[in-house]
């Protein structure tokens, strides 16, 4: 039966909501540190699976920094990426994106991290999305790095 946007809404968060429990590890359900964190969480959620409609949209937990993180497809022959989602009040530093790496890479056996999609949600549920890299990478080659200064 169909019920309208809104009930297809409010049934993909309670679905979210259940996949955020069970990407807990036993025992971590009231020990997160950054409750906005979740928040940032369920906003990209949605803004990924919902507007974006991506292929694939899988919920983790990383216990080294207590958050909540997404392995995700943009579409089912692409490669496995990463979304991190964080509120816009986060505090971002070298020293922390290193251990979400560390952490991400810890729990997922299978996938070896070099790229990180920050998902920066603002307090309006604006969403911007920042591709975090590992270390030093070398820059694209093409017009833009071709071009010589006089």
């Amino acid at each position: 039966k169909q019920c309208g946007p809104l009930w297809d809404t409010m049934q993909g968060a309670a679905e979210l909501l259940l996949k955020m429990k069970n990407a807990l590890p036993s025992g971590q359900e009231h020990h997160l540190e950054d409750p906005a964190q979740m928040q940032a969480a369920v906003h990209a959620y949605q803004d990924i699976k919902t507007g974006k409609q991506w292929h694939r949209v899988d919920v983790h937990f990383c216990p080294v920094r207590a958050a909540y993180y997404f392995l995700v497809q943009e579409k089912e022959e692409d490669r496995t990426g990463c979304v991190l989602p964080l509120p816009l009040t986060a505090k971002v530093s070298l020293e922390r994106m290193e251990e979400y790496f560390d952490g991400i890479n810890t729990n997922e056996k299978d996938l070896t991290l070099s790229r990180l999609t920050l998902a920066l949600v603002d307090s309006d549920s604006t969403i911007a999305y920042y591709h975090i890299y590992r270390g030093i990478q070398e820059p694209p080659i093409g017009p833009l790095s071709q071009q010589r200064t006089s």
